[in-house]
């Protein structure tokens, strides 16, 4: 559920941004790490190193739906919650600022 909070949290930001959902359906897919990679390039900022990192590991298994494989330990569950928590306090403003709720 978080790698999916992170997915739909980059989305709302490029959604935010002028990016439609198709293009996001088509150009993101399930891949966090792109997701980041192209919410920087259309001006997030503020969204912390740690996010990346909790990504990387996230994304090795999310876009391949492999999360069976996942031998997480309960402290990077925790880690992975509160950087996507963050996220959402980045994108927040630009979400509101364009009318989204």
């Amino acid at each position: 559920m978080t790698a999916i909070a992170a997915e739909l949290g980059f989305k709302a930001f490029l959604a935010s941004q002028g990016w439609s959902d198709n293009r996001c359906r088509r150009d993101i897919r399930h891949d966090l790490e792109k997701a980041l990679a192209s919410a920087r390039e259309a001006g997030l900022s503020g969204e912390g190193d740690e996010l990346a990192e909790v990504l990387a590991v996230l994304n090795a298994y999310y876009p391949r739906h492999a999360f069976d494989h996942f031998a997480g330990d309960p402290a990077f569950a925790l880690r992975a919650r509160a950087a996507v928590a963050r996220l959402f306090d980045t994108v927040r403003p630009y979400v509101e600022g364009s009318g989204g709720e």
